[in-house]
């Protein structure tokens, strides 16, 4: 879990610094379209002065340009010879992670969801890929993979985890007239904001996070309604105790399980990098490659 940790810290620096990498040369005043930043408008203002698109390009470059150009390469080099020895990561790791990756990182728009976990995946495959390359020379007997395996089995196991927000009231006729809006195209969360009856839903917009399916902290009854919703969907007003409550349900993370065969591989890696103590510098496997680069 550390190791997930620390990946996630890192992929949220890299991701944004490694986007001024795309572009074409300066001096052509040319960047990638993007659908969320105009170019030709100001990034930012601070007191009506504004800070320019190519400042910002500027920036990051000065402060990231190294160490997102290395992960390019290194990314590169990595795919290459993977392909070449024809080494590949199984999906069904790729998916654990990713299911885990989920419930790390927080609340994300509908919108956004796809092309995070693309991005996402395509790092956990990326960083597999490597660790791979970089033990390949390491003698790792099958039975030690087999103990590991029954040891840490748990580790390759992840349940069913849903996103929930709610909005709870006190009368039906209050949860009634919500429910309208929300047929009528009104967002969830600003409705949990504007009828908010306490500080925390007031905060939060209703948003209440994941839950494990399994948790005592869902009723049968409560899990039976989320049942009957599709991902990004919300129930009918029901009660709830004194009030009356509409659930959202946002991501359903399926559940995933792997079997030994499944991440015989992965085990063999990471035992390979215990008996090395540390994994060898990326820059290993340029070696192995014509790398020529600016820095």
């Amino acid at each position: 879990m550390k190791k997930l940790l620390l990946f996630l810290a890192i992929v949220l620096v890299t991701n944004g610094a490694t986007y001024f990498l795309t572009r074409e040369p300066a001096d052509e005043a040319s960047y990638p379209e993007s659908e969320t930043v105009d170019r030709n408008e100001p990034v930012a203002e601070i007191d009506g002065e504004p800070i320019a698109f190519d400042t910002w390009m500027a920036y990051l470059e000065t402060h990231y340009g190294k160490e997102a150009l290395e992960a390019l390469i290194t990314e590169e080099v990595t795919e290459k010879i993977s392909a070449e020895e024809n080494i590949s990561i199984n999906e069904k790791i790729i998916d654990l992670e990713v299911m885990r990756m989920h419930t790390l990182y927080g609340q994300l728009p509908e919108s956004q969801v796809a092309q995070r976990e693309a991005l996402w995946r395509d790092n956990i495959q990326s960083r597999l890929l490597m660790e791979r390359l970089l033990t390949r020379d390491v003698s790792v007997s099958d039975a030690d993979i087999d103990a590991y395996y029954q040891e840490h089995q748990k580790d390759f196991e992840f349940s069913r985890w849903i996103e929930l927000s709610e909005i709870e009231v006190a009368s039906k006729e209050t949860a009634d007239t919500i429910y309208q809006a929300l047929e009528d195209g009104a967002d969830f969360h600003a409705l949990a904001r504007e009828y908010a009856t306490t500080d925390e839903m007031l905060e939060t917009g209703g948003y209440l996070g994941f839950y494990s399916y399994d948790s005592t902290f869902l009723t049968e009854d409560y899990k039976s309604r989320v049942d009957q919703l599709e991902a990004y969907s919300y129930s009918e007003p029901f009660q709830t105790g004194s009030g009356y409550s509409i659930v959202h349900l946002g991501r359903d993370l399926p559940a995933v399980t792997l079997s030994l065969e499944d991440v015989r591989d992965y085990i063999r890696t990471e035992l390979a990098i215990e008996e090395l103590a540390y994994l060898p510098d990326a820059q290993t496997l340029w070696k192995e490659r014509n790398v020529e680069w600016i820095y």
